[in-house]
């Protein structure tokens, strides 16, 4: 009887559906998207288009929100030992539908920056850095440089988007600094640099 009142119990605190969603996302995190979308496109135009600024910026929020749903589907077997009160363990909404909204939200992302040819290779690179990420994050010693290139992707989408990724690059390495701000402005080329498209995809970009 107790056992069958307390499994009752646990049921009628299972939290709403949008509860859960809100806690997977991690929410409160987002300005530093934003925020991170601004600088990126700053650094290559004085003027920003509002237009092209809400574009990127929602796209950034579905690449940053689709990560931490991936997160947590990943990290359920952990969670289910170490975290039972996470929305997917605690059974809120199952493993499968989280995976399929992270990958959805990924997938948006990514024709957000649609038809800019260098953002959207800047997009893919994310997304392919985003999942490495949350697959491997607790095994790998490298998992805190690849989480580091993905807020450095946001940068150079965002520039990418908003004019020249030259532009952005030569902007960059002429920020003024010593020490962490000028190793910071150094690896944001050196990532616009290495993850650059092809000559035709610029071209092409530049066409569109």
């Amino acid at each position: 009887m107790t056992s069958v009142a307390t499994a009752g119990t646990v049921a009628l605190r299972r939290r709403p559906r949008w509860h859960a969603y809100l806690l997977l996302s991690r929410v409160s995190n987002l300005p530093t998207v934003w925020t991170n979308v601004l600088a990126g496109m700053c650094v290559v135009s004085a003027a920003i288009d509002g237009g092209a600024y809400l574009r990127v910026a929602l796209a950034m929020s579905a690449f940053y929100t689709g990560g931490m749903f991936l997160n947590d589907a990943f990290d359920e077997p952990f969670d289910r030992v170490r975290r039972p009160e996470r929305p997917i363990p605690s059974g809120d909404v199952s493993r499968r539908e989280v995976f399929v909204s992270g990958t959805l939200l990924l997938l948006a992302g990514e024709l957000l920056l649609a038809p800019r040819v260098q953002a959207l290779v800047f997009g893919g690179f994310l997304a392919a850095a985003i999942v490495w990420y949350d697959a491997q994050h607790k095994g790998s010693r490298f998992a805190p440089v690849v989480m580091g290139s993905c807020r450095g992707l946001v940068y150079c989408a965002a520039a990418a988007f908003a004019g020249s990724l030259s532009d952005f690059t030569a902007a960059i390495r002429s920020f003024p600094g010593e020490g962490t701000s000028s190793f910071v402005s150094e690896n944001l080329a050196i990532i616009a640099s290495a993850s650059s498209p092809p000559n035709f995809l610029s071209a092409a970009a530049n066409d569109s």
